[in-house]
């Protein structure tokens, strides 16, 4: 009768611990350069890497994490916005700075005010809010 040796442990075995490495190589290719850097930090190999890429299961929960992410990195930006505006101003308005940072200052918060006319001005003419957002409602 087989018995099972103490000394052999399965990396992924039953879907707990797959499913487990499978979250940990998502987050590894979130935050590493190469596939290999990021199957390498998982600890399993660049070849079952890909493998799990190739599944649809896998793709779907990579770009949910990956938009996840994105979603909140683009929070963070659009929470320092008012700094950013407050820094352009202050620069624009402080008249010891060179005139050229001051004329690039003020470029930036037209170019910005305008920019930002537009895509208010699009979204207000438009039933679209997918395409205006850039996601899937």
């Amino acid at each position: 009768m087989p018995q099972n040796k103490p000394d052999k442990v399965r990396l992924c075995g039953h879907g707990e611990k797959m499913s487990q490495k499978k979250d940990e190589a998502i987050a590894a290719l979130i935050s590493e350069p190469t596939i290999k850097a990021a199957a390498e930090k998982v600890g399993i190999t660049p070849d079952t890497l890909r493998r799990w890429m190739d599944t649809s299961e896998f793709r779907k929960s990579y770009y949910e994490v990956r938009n996840a992410t994105v979603t909140f990195a683009v929070a963070r930006l659009q929470q320092a916005t008012t700094e950013a505006v407050s820094t352009l101003q202050d620069v624009m308005n402080d008249v010891d700075s060179p005139a050229s940072a001051r004329i690039s200052a003020a470029k930036t918060v037209l170019e910005l005010a305008i920019r930002t006319n537009d895509a208010d001005s699009e979204a207000a003419n438009s039933d679209r809010w997918d395409e205006i957002l850039g996601i899937e409602l």
